[in-house]
């Protein structure tokens, strides 16, 4: 048999896991996997593998990429507590002309100075989401500076690994063509009281050929295995029967193998789930992926970046990820303000209607079963790093409401106000310019938004346009 290693870290993982959650027989099969797929490299390619390793790190940028984001999620919520600020003063604005059109025993003079108040706390908010949107642009532009660096070495990793993997798998080949290996396989059997050593190996062949296959990745399906030879074999009393088999076999580079050698390698896909006991926002290695407080998440074996935010806070870490595991991310909940209302200055005489109240387009409908389609047409608005924005529909004629929300989720995400207002940036001298502001727009964090050049105002209506970003 080639010989096995097992990581120290992973050893004491699992010893730690079995110790607080007794997940023995899990521990054993990952450790099982991990110095198994291990075994299949020689001195000479162990010492390569981690060459490439140590060659190809990026804890620096990735500590860069966490500052980063982490400054990026801050100025994004005070950029929203601005917009929620205007659309507040919006409303208090439109109750004070309500007062001055139906009430008769107004007070102009403090209605005026109200009003005045009401109109410079509004500039100022808008000039300060004006630089702070510079600023998301500038952090923005820093961010995909830090994830193309990032990209390009983790390329190079994978292609140094992959160039490895063929290595190995070739020298593999070549060491098993035409040879026979002996394997060896030890167990026991619990056996009824009229059976004999014979008879009680012979009812349980079945499950000691799926024995050897499992322990011994380089037999092939096809290949028989029952013609096994019992080295050893004894039964006590109570019928417990100990046994010791050994076969030779000809190896065969199999698919098991191959896949044991990637995920050693880290060149392999693998399942994770992130947790939080929050609604946070998910960024892997700078992208973001998702919000909720769970989310499962594919991606390659090796090192990531992941950051969740929520109410402006980020938590982060760096994890060398193993497929299955959970990684929990905790805050400290945010007590939310309780906003006072405004004091009435004279009884209205009719009521108020006002279109200043957010509203989803997805909770007016979260009755029916959204309609998922990702086969509706969109067309490309522009691309920015790795994402690329689209409407959903055509410029000319876009798909409104709610299906354009959930044919857009179904390929990417919804983009949030502040994504949107970059857009209009980037298309400034372009023609599309003059049309996007046409419409009321969805956005996956404020609901159909109707944006003018002096302030923002939410709407009930639900024929907004969804501007969809995809990663």
């Amino acid at each position: 048999m080639y010989p096995l290693y097992v990581d120290t870290y992973l050893t004491k993982n699992c010893a730690f896991n079995m110790f607080i959650r007794s997940t023995v027989f899990s521990c054993l099969f990952l450790l099982s996997f991990y110095s198994y797929s291990k075994s299949w490299l020689n001195k000479e390619e162990e010492k390569k593998y981690k060459e490439i390793i140590s060659e190809s790190s990026v804890s620096v940028e990735n500590t860069e990429l966490q500052e980063m984001i982490s400054l990026k999620v801050q100025k994004q919520n005070d950029y929203k507590s601005n917009v929620r600020k205007i659309i507040k003063l919006n409303s208090e604005l439109d109750g004070y002309v309500q007062d001055v059109k139906y009430s008769s025993e107004v007070n102009e003079y403090k209605i005026s100075n109200k009003i005045s108040k009401n109109i410079s706390e509004r500039l100022k908010a808008s000039r300060k989401n004006e630089g702070l949107l510079k600023s998301i642009n500038t952090t923005n532009n820093h961010i995909n500076d830090i994830k193309l660096k990032i990209n390009r070495v983790n390329q190079e990793r994978v292609d140094s690994l992959l160039s490895l993997s063929k290595l190995i798998i070739e020298r593999l080949r070549n060491e098993w063509q035409g040879k026979n290996k002996k394997v060896f396989l030890k167990g026991e059997f619990k056996c009824d009281d009229t059976q004999s050593i014979k008879s009680c190996l012979l009812r349980n062949e079945s499950i000691i050929t799926i024995k050897l296959r499992e322990e011994n990745g380089f037999i092939a399906d096809s290949q028989n295995l029952k013609g096994y030879k019992v080295d050893k074999a004894s039964m006590d009393f109570n019928g417990n029967l100990d046994y010791q088999i050994s076969l030779d076999v000809s190896p065969v580079l199999t698919d098991k193998i191959v896949a044991q050698v990637n995920s050693y390698l880290g060149i392999n896909e693998v399942s994770i789930t992130l947790t939080s006991n929050v609604e946070a926002v998910w960024y892997v290695d700078g992208n973001k992926v998702g919000k909720g407080k769970e989310l499962i998440y594919k991606t390659s074996t090796g090192k990531h970046n992941f950051v969740a935010a929520y109410e402006g806070k980020t938590e982060s870490t760096v994890e060398q990820v193993v497929d299955g595991k959970k990684y929990h991310y905790y805050f400290k909940k945010v007590r939310k303000a309780v906003q006072k209302p405004r004091e009435d200055v004279e009884q209205v005489k009719q009521p108020v209607v006002t279109n200043n109240e957010i509203n989803s387009v997805v909770s007016e409908t979260s009755t029916s079963k959204p309609n998922y389609k990702k086969d509706l047409p969109k067309e490309l608005l522009t691309k920015s790093g790795n994402q690329s924005y689209f409407i959903m529909g055509q410029l000319s004629n876009p798909v409104l409401g709610s299906e354009g929300v959930s044919a857009c989720k179904a390929i990417g995400r919804p983009a949030e106000l502040i994504e949107y207002l970059s857009l209009m940036d980037v298309l400034d001298s372009n023609p599309k310019n003059t049309i996007l502001p046409k419409y009321t727009i969805y956005t996956d964090d404020f609901g159909a938004v109707r944006v003018t050049e002096a302030s923002f105002e939410n709407s009930v209506d639900n024929n907004s346009v969804t501007i969809c970003i995809v990663e």
